[in-house]
């Protein structure tokens, strides 16, 4: 069972990828990596720190290292690559309260 956040409200991120700031809605987020719709599109293979605005907490979940495996058009797939242990048990709790929400 893959555990996601595409059925729910989209959240917002913030990304930063060497001088380039971003900001857009996750439509799609596992505990590997996330789909972002944004304005500003990083490059393939681009390394990122991302911040994740999820409903369950007021803080953003922080996500050390991405990298970018695809874009197209306004939308880009990021691989989590580096996560605390405590962002990830986070992440871990939240999609599976996404995943009791729609049983």
């Amino acid at each position: 069972l893959k555990a996601c956040l595409s059925a729910m409200q989209p959240a917002r991120a913030f990304f930063l990828s060497g001088g380039l700031e971003g900001e857009g809605l996750v439509t799609d987020l596992s505990k590997t990596g996330c789909k972002i719709q944004c304005q500003t599109v990083p490059t393939v293979d681009a390394s990122l720190k991302i911040d994740l605005f999820l409903p369950d907490y007021p803080r953003p979940l922080k996500i050390e290292r991405g990298v970018v495996r695809w874009v197209k058009g306004e939308t880009f797939g990021a691989e989590f690559v580096d996560i605390q242990a405590s962002q990830r048990e986070r992440l871990r709790i939240f999609l599976g309260n996404q995943v009791a929400a729609k049983a």
